[in-house]
């Protein structure tokens, strides 16, 4: 019985890991939300219930009938299976927290059911629903100490110590995470140390980015090179986290010239800096690694900002007249950007937009430290309430997970760059005329004719998997679109050896994302291996692994993961 429970707790609190990763502000390409944007909608919440007097009235009948049948022992109110909150035995064995709970899931209930009144338009269902969800989140009794029965007993166990510990884990977030409950035991990871560890050399540097080449581990390699161009959110490492979650070791093992770009983390004298500048940066290393490898085209990789970073530039070069991208990879990326696509997306409307965009240029930078806690606010129950409980009621340490110490590891985006990125993602890419100019060219995604290959995660609600299928509409060429079982952190790490992963793909693209689905092959493994298969089609003949890094004209600066990783936000 005593390994029964320890193990249901470890998958429990394993559960509720990848949760917080999969909550990840990371990767997030919704760049205009911001806390005002809450705020004014909770005041249409308001509104709404100003405006529909009957509306409150029906859900204070509703409230009412439902606290009256929990009392008379005619309703039972049961917390839903997934819901990690009241696993405790106190909540059904105690009268009171039996009752504090009940009580609590039938305020959920028709706060839930108000938000879905026939008075209100859809955009202010979605929006009161996700509003009241956020409500309840906060003041959950398991918030509390006094209604935390889990957080009493350990008190009681420890004879004081946890609420002691708890106080001076509380303390160091003050002082050290902006007041915020850490995620992730930080004293665990070490850039360098045990995470980005896969042996390479910087071999190229600008102001904006440098050059990472990674050591062959097989005789003989693929002759076009590969590029990952990772996303300016965050560091790119999340390529290379542990050995056994590491897509750039991955790919070296595969026979594949592996390289990868680490972005310059923004300070204020870089506000200027746009996505044009990006573009030049990057092509500056096109330059390079043409030099060392000997090969006029490359294969390129982006995930989800660095994604739309590695579009425009298929897009630029090939209208240019320049053919130096042989194929284009697309990991959970968005180019287009529409209301219904996500939750986030109900909160960012034209007026707002400008807003965030003013106050970028203000600031001189979108800080990735404030980006992340306006986005632990859009799920508290996960990022904040969660850790409040674990940390400060319970007094335990964070745990020590890889993707949380990345997701930690902010960035920031110059302001130039996020405006361009705003105006970028709310445009009409599909139409060639869109005004939308990188130096002197107006990018026309259609020019993109390179063979391209298109990742969405079926769970993915930072960039939902329907919003990457239009990007098959979008981009020119021939595309393959495949859809992972995972969502929008673990569809890029995702490793062979996992059996629960799978994914769906489908020989023909269809109009509309439903069709594509409708007629999609689910297969086993991880996409790694498809995608792998498909690229060393895509990468020309074998040759001797290169014995040296870097040539005469670029010789290694450092070792990897190289200097600009170690900014500090």
């Amino acid at each position: 019985m005593t390994k029964k429970i320890i193990n249901e707790n470890n998958n429990t609190a394993e559960s509720s890991i990848e949760e917080s990763a999969e909550s990840s502000s990371a990767l997030n390409p919704m760049l205009g939300i911001n806390s005002k944007s809450i705020m004014d909608s909770w005041m249409d919440i308001f509104s709404m219930a100003k405006k529909s007097p009957s509306s409150v009235m029906d859900f204070n009948i509703s409230l009412g009938n439902k606290m009256m049948g929990i009392m008379s022992n005619k309703t039972v109110f049961e917390p839903r299976k997934k819901d990690k909150r009241f696993k405790d035995d106190a909540w059904q064995s105690i009268p009171t927290y039996n009752y504090l709970m009940q009580s609590y899931l039938a305020l959920q209930e028709s706060l839930s059911e108000w938000s879905q009144d026939d008075s209100f338009s859809e955009d202010e269902k979605s929006k009161a629903k996700f509003l009241f969800s956020m409500l309840t989140d906060t003041i959950a009794p398991t918030n509390t100490l006094m209604g935390n029965p889990a957080a009493l007993k350990e008190m009681m166990n420890t004879r004081g110590t946890s609420l002691f510990k708890g106080f001076n884990h509380f303390i160091d977030d003050l002082k050290n995470n902006g007041g915020l409950p850490s995620q992730v035991d930080k004293s665990q990871f070490e850039v360098g140390g045990n995470l980005a560890i896969t042996p390479g050399k910087v071999i190229f540097k600008n102001e904006l980015l440098e050059l990472i080449q990674y050591t062959p581990q097989t005789e003989k390699v693929y002759s076009t090179p590969f590029l990952i161009v990772p996303p300016q959110i965050n560091k790119f490492y999340v390529y290379d986290l542990t050995k056994e979650k590491s897509f750039v070791r991955y790919c070296v093992n595969q026979g594949f010239q592996t390289l990868m770009v680490s972005w310059r983390n923004a300070q204020k004298e870089q506000s200027h800096f746009a996505l044009s500048d990006y573009i030049d940066a990057l092509v500056e290393a096109l330059d390079v690694i043409k030099d060392v490898s000997g090969k006029d085209k490359v294969n390129i990789m982006g995930a989800c900002s660095g994604g739309i970073t590695a579009s425009v530039l298929t897009s630029y070069l090939e209208q240019k007249g320049e053919d130096r991208v042989n194929t284009l990879s697309l990991s959970v990326c968005s180019l287009s950007q529409h209301k219904e696509d996500s939750e986030m997306s109900m909160f960012v409307d034209e007026n707002q937009l400008d807003e965030a965009k003013n106050k970028s240029k203000e600031s001189g930078l979108l800080k990735g430290s404030e980006l992340a806690k306006i986005f632990s606010w859009m799920r508290p129950n996960d990022l904040i309430w969660n850790y409040v409980v674990n940390n400060y009621l319970m007094g335990k340490k964070p745990p020590a997970f890889d993707i949380l110490y990345w997701n930690s590891d902010t960035t920031n985006l110059p302001s130039a760059l996020h405006c361009d990125y705003i105006d970028l993602v709310t445009s009409d890419l599909s139409n060639s005329s869109n005004n939308f100019m990188i130096n002197d060219v107006n990018i026309d995604f259609k020019a993109s004719k390179c063979e391209k290959f298109i990742l969405a995660g079926i769970t993915d609600h930072i960039t939902p998997w329907k919003a990457c299928y239009r990007t098959t509409e979008i981009l020119g060429g021939e595309k393959q679109f495949v859809l992972t079982s995972s969502g929008h952190i673990q569809s890029l790490v995702n490793p062979p050896g996992n059996p629960k992963a799978s994914y769906f793909v489908n020989d023909s693209l269809h109009e509309s994302s439903d069709e594509w689905m409708k007629s999609a092959e689910k297969k086993p493994g991880t996409w790694w291996d498809h995608w792998s298969a498909w690229l060393s089609k895509n990468s020309g003949n074998k040759k001797n692994a290169p014995k040296m890094l870097g040539n005469k004209n670029n010789k290694p600066i450092c070792d990897a993961p190289g200097e600009y990783v170690h900014q500090p936000s």
